[in-house]
């Protein structure tokens, strides 16, 4: 089952997402992706939002372990402090957000962590995780490991984050997105 949660910047969906993580690991519900948080301070600058906060980056939070990760700031503040990276990915792509290239592997790694847990069997026609997407996973229908009476994880990709599909299936999957 796929769950879509979407709304405007700064309206909870992450912290929501945080509560549900937590209210399913109270009752057994073991959950695993990642969420990320943004680092939001108050703010009457230039960069303040309606709300009168300013969002300076974007950790990741690795599921089960809750390994928290820097993985983007702001371009402008990254260039400002000389973190940021001209050869970077997110530099050759243009982006506002200084996104570390070792912060991307550490998070694709993850979820290639979680693929081969999550899966007693994987296809042979299985690719990197670089090279997947949570696109069409609906449609695989590949064991697991789990035993008949243990709770499946519940799939948690968070912002901009995917997973690869065999991560997905046979799993509740929530997913946020902004507003688009």
């Amino acid at each position: 089952m796929l769950f879509l949660l979407t709304g405007e910047v700064q309206i909870g969906k992450t912290r929501w997402l945080e509560s549900l993580v937590t209210e399913l690991a109270d009752r057994g519900v073991p959950c695993a992706g990642v969420l990320a948080p943004g680092q939001w301070v108050p703010s009457e600058g230039e960069h303040a939002d309606a709300n009168g906060f300013e969002k300076l980056g974007i950790d990741n939070v690795l599921l089960p372990s809750g390994e928290r990760i820097p993985f983007a700031r702001r371009g402008d503040l990254a260039r400002a402090d000389g973190t940021f990276d001209e050869e970077s990915q997110a530099a050759k792509a243009e982006l506002a957000w200084h996104i570390d290239d070792a912060a991307i592997d550490r998070v694709n790694a993850h979820f290639d962590e979680l693929a081969v847990r999550a899966s007693a069997a994987v296809p042979t026609d299985a690719k990197s995780h670089s090279g997947r997407s949570a696109e069409g996973a609906e449609s695989k229908d590949l064991p697991t490991a789990a035993a008949p009476d243990t709770p499946l994880p519940a799939a948690v990709a968070d912002g901009a984050a995917t997973m690869p599909a065999g991560a997905l299936a046979g799993r509740t999957v929530l997913v946020t997105a902004g507003p688009t």
